[in-house]
């Protein structure tokens, strides 16, 4: 595996890493919020 190929995988993985804990992150903030009281 040459240099540019490590580079590459390492960007990739700290990519995905960043894109799906921003995404969960998201999700979370508007899956927990909620009205009080709810509507009728």
């Amino acid at each position: 595996m040459s240099s540019s190929e490590k580079k590459n995988k390492r960007k990739g993985i700290i990519g995905t890493i960043l894109f799906h804990t921003l995404l969960l992150t998201a999700f979370l903030f508007m899956g927990l919020t909620y009205q009080i009281p709810p509507p009728p």
